[in-house]
């Protein structure tokens, strides 16, 4: 696939998911349940690999880092700042 079409599938694929995952993520900060970060994870995996075909290297590792990150907090790894801080 080139870039041209790689950058429609990004823009196609991922920008309709942006809203979801804002909600997921608010709904996450507000009720305190992790399991609400999925849409989270899966936009930021999208965007990673699809960033990473598409040749937007810069893109792909930003999505990767939202990627481990969320998948921190569903596997109950991630600590809230809060917590951190209270641990120094």
């Amino acid at each position: 696939m080139d870039k041209v079409k790689l950058l429609a599938a990004l823009r196609e694929e991922t920008l309709p998911r942006i809203a979801g995952a804002r909600a997921a993520l608010q709904a996450a900060q507000e009720s305190g349940d992790v399991l609400k970060l999925a849409p989270v994870r899966e936009l930021c995996h999208r965007a990673s690999g699809t960033g990473a075909m598409a040749g937007l290297p810069s893109i792909s590792r930003i999505a990767a880092v939202g990627e481990s990150v969320a998948q921190l907090a569903l596997e109950g790894e991630a600590l809230d700042f809060a917590r951190a801080d209270r641990l120094r």
